[in-house]
């Protein structure tokens, strides 16, 4: 719903959260004190209102760039460098290397490779 600013002479201006049908004619403050006054609206252009998802909203959010970044992440071997670390993926690289060449020396002449 949309924020107004409204103007009353006896407390000055604030703000109403409503529909855009509400037509808001007394202050509210006035009215408590059982004063009629008749306020003006004015144009606002923003708000200063912030407002902020729940805990839960936030973490369905995370839940989903979570998910999302793990498709990527999965699809992207760079990346997937990029986050474990060069260095490291380069070990891992070359220890699954050695093994390769490892097995192939081990296994039969019949099932070995040239590395």
């Amino acid at each position: 719903m949309p924020t107004y600013l409204y103007e009353c002479p006896v407390h000055g201006k604030f703000e109403e959260i409503h529909s855009i049908t509400y037509k808001l004619t007394e202050c509210p403050k006035c009215e408590t004190e059982g004063k009629k006054t008749e306020i003006k609206r004015l144009i606002n252009f923003a708000s200063g209102i912030l407002v902020e998802p729940n805990a839960q909203e936030l973490k369905g959010k995370l839940d989903k760039e979570v998910a999302d970044f793990k498709k990527e992440l999965a699809k992207n071997e760079n990346l997937r460098a990029n986050i474990i670390g060069e260095d490291s993926y380069q070990k891992r690289a070359q220890a699954y290397e050695a093994s390769v060449r490892t097995l192939g020396s081990v296994a039969p002449k019949s099932f070995r490779r040239n590395f």
